[in-house]
């Protein structure tokens, strides 16, 4: 079976700050000026609990249309991304995408996309401090951006048993130290699907890679 990814051509994407986005009122974020872009073609995930079943219900609407699915299959596709929006809010995470894919049994999941902030006051992160938290972790490299930051990137394969509720997944993040500052920004995706691991990595990097930080320069 094939599945196809956008490659994430940074011309087709936009650039976006927190201010843009609803988020999670309880997620973290720096009080100094960034900024990202992201691909125009995943689905916004709304994480504040008070519009979640609104976002989730939008985004089925949007990919099924009104009539499409009977009410049990809309009700357990709804329920998912209800999930999804909930461990999103229970991580922090500030911006969370998906992009639906159909895995080989006809089942419907989801690949990920997120941007989560840690504090680590009173001290700076380092690159050491990413090497001795995921320097075992798989394909865990050194990078610099071309805007000149440092950043570690990694992937790990999550492999559930054939009979478990949840598929298997292909992750790949990376950990950027704010330079002169506290803060660190973490980008990471997933995805169900092994022939879209190597895309998913792809559009991480590529996000990662799209960050601009002013840490003198209040939001």
């Amino acid at each position: 079976k094939e599945y196809c990814m956008s490659n994430f051509d940074l011309s087709d994407a936009r650039a976006l700050t927190s201010s843009q986005l609803v988020t999670a009122p309880d997620a973290l974020q720096p009080h100094f000026k960034w900024n990202v872009q992201v691909p125009l073609d995943w689905m916004y995930l709304v994480t504040d609990p008070e519009r979640t079943q609104a976002s989730v219900e939008g985004i089925v609407t949007d990919l099924f249309g009104t009539n499409t699915l009977d009410s049990e299959k809309r009700a357990e596709i709804v329920s998912s991304l209800s999930d999804t929006a909930l461990k999103a809010r229970k991580n922090k995470l500030l911006f969370t995408f998906i992009f639906p894919v159909q895995l080989e049994d006809n089942s419907l999941s989801t690949c990920m996309l997120f941007l989560r902030w840690h504090n680590f006051a009173p001290t700076n992160p380092t690159m050491q401090l990413a090497d001795n938290a995921f320097g075992s972790k798989l394909d865990y490299q050194h990078r610099l951006s071309r805007n000149g930051v440092e950043y570690a990137s990694f992937s790990e394969h999550i492999k559930h048993s054939e009979t478990a509720a949840e598929p298997s997944m292909w992750n790949h993040q990376t950990f950027t130290p704010v330079p002169r500052s506290t803060w660190a920004c973490l980008v990471a995706g997933s995805t169900p699907v092994e022939q879209l691991s190597k895309a998913m990595q792809e559009i991480v990097i590529r996000m990662t890679e799209s960050l601009r930080f002013f840490p003198d320069v209040p939001a």
